[in-house]
């Protein structure tokens, strides 16, 4: 009797910043005999936790945002699934440099792929919608009078803070 091809169905995350050694959760079919985890042919560490699941240590990347092939190798076959290495997002412009709370405001910048947040200094966006990888929509949360640096967060980092990314709050 033939053992059943190595399958994966899902790479949780399935994306992660360009340095790589951040841990993924694979799971699929068949995995007990696998020999080896790579990703665009770099091998990663990986620990078989079940006949289901394996957990790797993704390698470092390329120099820039692309989608990489992760492949799951065992005697009997291979599986793969796709994997992000993202770069750190970049603000480059905001449409409003002051504002209230409440207010909308264009964010622009490179690499907003998977964005999980936008940040005014330390408190969370009360919204914003990803209209591209270069082009945020962000609800200006509440907050105290001053300037704060808003900050776009994704699973390859945060963005850098610089003096292009300041919003001020005027007063209510």
């Amino acid at each position: 009797m033939l053992d059943s091809p190595v399958t994966v169905s899902r790479v949780s995350p399935d994306a992660g910043p360009l340095a790589g050694g951040n841990e993924v959760d694979i799971q699929g079919t068949d995995l007990l005999k696998t020999t080896d985890v790579t990703l665009d042919g770099q091998p990663a560490k990986f620990m078989i936790l079940s006949a289901t699941e394996l957990r790797a240590t993704i390698p470092s990347g390329p120099s820039s945002t692309k989608e990489v092939a992760l492949t799951v190798t065992a005697p009997d076959g291979t599986g793969g699934a796709a994997y992000w290495y993202l770069a750190p997002p970049k603000v480059t412009s905001l449409s409003q440099t002051t504002g209230t709370s409440g207010s909308s405001i264009q964010v622009s910048g490179a690499d907003f792929i998977q964005v999980t947040a936008v940040y005014f200094g330390s408190t969370p966006a009360t919204s914003f919608q990803v209209e591209g990888d270069r082009e945020l929509r962000v609800v200006v949360p509440s907050g105290g009078v001053g300037t704060v640096d808003v900050v776009v967060e994704t699973p390859g980092g945060k963005s850098a803070q610089t003096s292009v990314d300041q919003f001020t709050y005027l007063p209510g």
